[in-house]
């Protein structure tokens, strides 16, 4: 083999390796933009589904039911991005979903029942909100694992 022939046979080799390295390093970047986009939707919806909890724990009026409507589609819009931009996260979504439920319940309760004095109203609400702040709490905790998981 010729100098010449080593040389370009090098040269080849230099320009293959950098293609390699920059496609990993896009990669790389590319991965980081998906974890940052998935934390900031996940930390979206806990933070949506917190402010509708807020809400639901007002005093009823026709003014907190819109709030409530409003901050329960919030949460289905958020839901929705998840299912598209977080795929892999089926433990996150099932949880998304069953808070979404329990919100929906909740006030479907709240404008079935409309008296506090209704021992069937107290009781299915406090259930409801029971296995609403159980259902938040387990989503907390699967959104904190997702996002200190590697890659």
């Amino acid at each position: 083999m010729s100098e010449a022939e080593a040389v370009l046979i090098a040269a080849v080799i230099a320009a293959v390796a950098s293609v390699f390295v920059a496609l990993s390093a896009r990669k790389a970047q590319r991965d980081q933009v998906l974890r940052e986009s998935r934390r900031d939707l996940f930390t979206s919806f806990v933070l949506a589904a917190k402010e509708c909890q807020r809400i639901q724990e007002g005093v009823y009026t026709d003014s907190r039911y819109r709030e409530e409507r409003d901050a329960i589609e919030k949460l289905e819009d958020l839901y929705s991005r998840m299912a598209i931009e977080a795929p892999g996260s089926e433990e996150i979504l099932l949880m998304a979903r069953c808070l979404i439920e329990h919100f929906e319940e909740i006030s479907s309760v709240a404008m079935r029942y409309e008296r506090e004095r209704d021992p069937v109203w107290r009781t299915r609400l406090r259930d409801e909100a029971r296995d609403l702040r159980e259902t938040m709490g387990q989503m907390q905790r699967a959104v904190q694992k997702e996002l200190h998981r590697k890659g």
